[in-house]
């Protein structure tokens, strides 16, 4: 169960957290699923294995511009954002929470996980209406020119 984003409901929050294998969230709804505020990427680190210790295999926080963080048992990365524009944040979170289904179920390693869904993101942003190819060769290709 992949879980994208979180809610005001403390009682449905615990439930997602307790049934999700993965979890994806924004900047905001990073602080909703930690219940405070995130500020800094040391902070979002903390939040993302504090999440972990709740029951996710794997966690992937915004940390707003400096990029994401990804957590899970015995590790943790920071992937920050390519030094390349967007055309368009179209789609942008969307692609991010589907390519993170569709590597967890590659049984990809988390690190690797992490960095392709990142791209498969890029991708998405850096085109006008956030629908580019998708393919595994396009974002791999994407991930080989640096994310």
């Amino acid at each position: 169960v992949v879980v994208d984003g979180s809610t005001d409901d403390e009682e449905v929050r615990a439930d997602a957290l307790r049934t999700a294998t993965d979890v994806r969230a924004d900047s905001h709804e990073a602080q909703l699923l930690v219940g405070r505020e995130l500020a800094g990427v040391d902070a979002v680190r903390r939040a993302a294995a504090d999440l972990v210790a709740a029951g996710p295999r794997l966690v992937v926080l915004s940390a707003g511009a400096d990029g994401d963080v990804a957590a899970w048992d015995g590790g943790s990365v920071i992937v920050p954002h390519p030094d390349v524009p967007p055309a368009d944040p179209t789609g942008g979170g969307d692609t991010f929470t589907a390519a993170l289904a569709v590597a967890v179920l590659r049984r990809d390693g988390p690190e690797e996980v992490v960095r392709w869904v990142a791209a498969a993101s890029t991708l998405t942003v850096q085109h006008l209406g956030g629908r580019p190819d998708l393919g595994r060769g396009a974002v791999d290709g994407r991930l080989a020119r640096g994310g």
